[in-house]
């Protein structure tokens, strides 16, 4: 897509038990200005009537070359959107190097609960982040050549209980 685009391959607002899988895609967005999404579920307001509570994105096979991106973003790590006890396992993301840019393989923020297992990550500035996060577990991923964080945590004052453990992370300079 040309320099004014931004893209988002699947957006589920509100949805609950959303199940995104075998999604085998590749894209490329110029715009570093507009951010992109490969998979992106969230609740249209934080305390919505219609939530997107128990998301499950699985088998997916995501090359994402765009500078600002999430590949698969459950909640959002910016805003006050909750999405509780996301699943987010045996994914594969390629994201190409951009020493400039922040693209984010997969995302789970600002939920309570959630479980990203035996994902794959390549490249981008962070492998896997939970941002605002209340007791997700990360288990069992490889995160290989991120140039950022690998695995990250962040709080903004908010995130509580993370578990990180018995992950992989390989780092490299190609």
């Amino acid at each position: 897509l040309g320099s004014s685009a931004a893209i988002a391959l699947l957006v589920a607002t509100g949805i609950q038990g959303v199940i995104a899988q075998d999604f085998n895609v590749r894209y490329t967005v110029y715009n570093a200005s507009a951010t992109s999404y490969g998979v992106y579920i969230k609740n249209s307001a934080r305390g919505a009537t219609a939530v997107a509570n128990r998301p499950i994105v699985r088998r997916n096979t995501i090359v994402a070359n765009a500078p600002t991106q999430y590949c698969i973003s459950i909640g959002d790590t910016t805003t006050a959107y909750d999405v509780d006890h996301g699943l987010v396992y045996a994914n594969t993301i390629t994201v190409p190097y951009y020493a400039s840019d922040t693209p984010h393989c997969i995302a789970i923020g600002n939920v309570t609960g959630g479980l990203a297992y035996g994902n794959t990550t390549y490249g981008g500035y962070v492998g896997i982040l939970l941002g605002i996060n209340q007791g997700a577990v990360v288990t069992g991923n490889l995160c290989v050549g991120c140039y950022g964080f690998a695995l990250y945590s962040k709080g903004c004052g908010a995130t509580t209980r993370p578990i990180m453990c018995q992950n992989t992370v390989v780092l490299t300079n190609q």
